[in-house]
This record gives structure tokens, sequence and C-alpha cells, in this order.
């Protein structure tokens, strides 16, 4: 005899109680990023001193340098002003986007996120990202470093 149809449960998804549970990370990361986002279109970064240890104690951008002043262009329409920033910016932005998308509907389906990506993608994104933090510090390069002194 087969149980009744009210009683079978999808296997792709955790009951209600453990949904709720799995869901705390990425819910709690989420609501931090719009607080944050909220704060920083509201606060100008710009003319504070530097944030980015890097270029605090070397002057040299790292490939971040300009996220926070850049978010904050971003926020108040100024398109231009963030890609003079960092022009990566809505790359990290994107990314870190969909990172988080992948990270919510995991944990919603009660999986965990596992980087699939393999060690060639991360040394390259890595390669990527030290060859961009050079070439914004040559000094022939006036389009690509953070603005900031």
């Amino acid at each position: 005899m087969s149980a009744p149809a009210s009683t079978a449960t999808k296997t792709s998804l955790l009951p209600a109680t453990a949904r709720r549970s799995a869901l705390v990370g990425p819910l709690v990361v989420g609501g931090l990023g719009l607080a944050s986002c909220a704060v920083l279109a509201v606060v100008d970064p710009n003319g504070g001193p530097p944030s980015c240890p890097l270029k605090a104690l070397t002057g040299l951008d790292c490939p971040f340098c300009g996220g926070l002043r850049g978010t904050h262009a971003l926020l108040t329409g100024d398109v231009g002003a963030a890609l003079d920033q960092n022009v990566l910016l809505p790359f990290f932005l994107v990314g870190s986007l969909v990172v988080w998308l992948l990270w919510f509907r995991a944990s919603w389906q009660g999986r965990r996120l596992v980087w699939r990506g393999g060690r060639t993608t991360a040394l390259a994104v890595t390669l990527a990202l030290l060859a961009f933090a050079v070439v914004r510090n040559l000094p022939d390069v006036s389009y690509l470093p953070s603005g900031l002194g």
C-alpha cells in the first residue's frame, strides 16, 4: 500500500523549520549589505583618509581601492564617477550579487554552496586582479587610479 499523496514531500526542499535555519546566514548577509548600501548612499566617503591598509601604508592602490567611493557614486546616480574610482566595480558588485543569490538558493534547497570553478579559475581571477593592481599603479596610466591621494 502506498502513502497518500498528501503526505508526500518534495525531496529538494527542507522542511520549513530547517529551511528557516538554513536561510539565516544569507538573510543576515543580505540585510547587512542592504544596510551598508543605505548608509553609503547617505554618507559620502570622499575626502576621508584611505581605508585600505595597502593604500595607507604604501600609497599604492589595491584592486579594490575606490570601491566605497565608487559604490557611493553609483548609489547617487553618477556612473562615470563610479567607473573613475574603480573600473572593475561593476564586476565586483554583480559578482557579489550572483554569489549571494546562489548561496540563498542553495540554502533554500537545503544544500551547501560549493565552489566548482576549480583551481585554474581561482588562479586566473587572482592573477587578473594582481595585474590590474600593477597596471593601475603605473605612473603613465592616469585613468585607473582610485583618485584618492
